[in-house]
């Protein structure tokens, strides 16, 4: 990001910052916030961020993230004032350096990124990292990563955090529309019990409850 483009991206984070209320972030809000942050082809998309926003309000207890970017920030600004730790995992080494440098530019102290490179768990590939640094009532899960294309997908979110989710957490997963992710959806229906309703237009995305709570 060069020294334009990070100023344009600071103006837009003080607006956000600056907003009396989590109402006040709209869509054209989110727009800028989207083309402020620069990472065209890798971000999510408007109505994904705004469904995030509507969960972020909804939490009281800590955050997971899978994948970090664009939503990072956007629940940094959301989560600050309440000071609600977020946890994100990513499993590349310079966007983790990049995603540790803007939230200690911007005093996100909740939020810990965390370097998680990805191994062979046997049935599938998923984040490395040292689970005893989550707490155990997780109420939010953002899910966008790992990358779509590795073997099990996005599979091992569930088998290897399940016991760190609160009963009322829901898990957000992005790509839904993706044939692998469609596949994970099935998997942790199946054989989780986990429930799923699919949303958005073109760039789909998932929200999950665990078995605990599917009837709410």
């Amino acid at each position: 990001m060069n020294n334009i483009q990070q100023k344009i991206l600071d103006r837009v984070v003080e607006s956000f910052m600056s907003a009396d209320a989590s109402s006040e972030i709209n869509r054209l809000k989110l727009r800028a916030l989207h083309m402020a942050w620069g990472n065209l082809g890798f971000m999510a998309s408007i109505s994904y961020l705004d469904r995030v926003k509507q969960a972020v309000e909804w939490v009281d207890g800590p955050i997971l993230e899978c994948g970090s970017g664009l939503s990072t920030l956007l629940m940094a600004i959301l989560t600050h004032k309440k000071g609600i730790p977020i946890y994100a995992l990513e499993n590349h080494s310079g966007w983790f350096e990049r995603m540790n440098t803007t939230m200690a530019r911007y005093g996100f102290d909740q939020v810990t990124i965390v370097q998680a490179p990805l191994r062979d768990f046997g049935e599938y590939d998923w984040y490395s990292f040292d689970k005893s640094i989550l707490p155990s009532n997780i109420d939010l899960v953002i899910c966008d990563g790992p990358p779509g294309n590795i073997k099990g997908s996005r599979y091992g979110l569930v088998p290897e955090v399940h016991e760190y989710l609160s009963n009322e957490c829901r898990i957000l997963l992005d790509d839904a529309n993706r044939k692998n992710e469609k596949q994970v959806l099935e998997n942790w229906k199946f054989r989780h019990g986990y429930e799923f309703k699919t949303a958005g237009l073109f760039q789909k995305f998932a929200v999950i409850n665990r078995p605990s709570c599917a009837k709410a």
